[in-house]
């Protein structure tokens, strides 16, 4: 006969709160890429874009192979590196009368390299958890639904 537990252990499904992290963190990047240059909360949104990204690979990095850590790592290092060294914005402080004003200053060709880098992070991500079970894959991949 079965123990009966009297609620000393708690029995949820993760799986359920996982996929609400995921549909989270998916708005939060379509919001965040559809304009890298604007400020949100003090920070540009390619910031903001590329750390959601960070979030989703986090969820299912524990099932990534030995060689996709090593190539997401890479990847995210990458970004890192152009956005510590060659950062695509800067800003000038004007000296106005009344106060001060703030310029921001944008690299074109270095805003694209790392707009490009982050969509290549994101979309291999997402290729990676799809690949892993953690999020439902779009029929049109095997020809099924439009």
């Amino acid at each position: 006969m079965e123990e009966i537990d009297h609620g000393r252990i708690s029995e949820w499904n993760e799986g359920m709160f996982k996929s609400s992290r995921l549909d989270m963190i998916q708005v939060n990047i379509n919001y965040l890429k559809a304009n890298g240059l604007k400020i949100t909360d003090g920070e540009f949104n390619y910031m903001l874009w590329f750390r959601q990204i960070e979030l989703l690979c986090d969820e299912g990095y524990s099932k990534y192979s030995k060689g996709e850590r090593e190539e997401v790592d890479r990847l995210r290092n990458l970004i890192n590196n152009v956005i510590e060294f060659m950062p695509p914005t800067s800003f000038a402080i004007n000296s106005e009368i009344g106060g001060e004003g703030v310029t921001y200053l944008v690299d074109r060709e270095k805003y694209r390299i790392l707009r490009e880098l982050i969509l290549k992070f994101e979309l291999r991500v997402k290729d990676l958890n799809d690949a892993h079970g953690l999020t439902t894959q779009n029929r049109e991949a095997d020809g099924g639904w439009d």
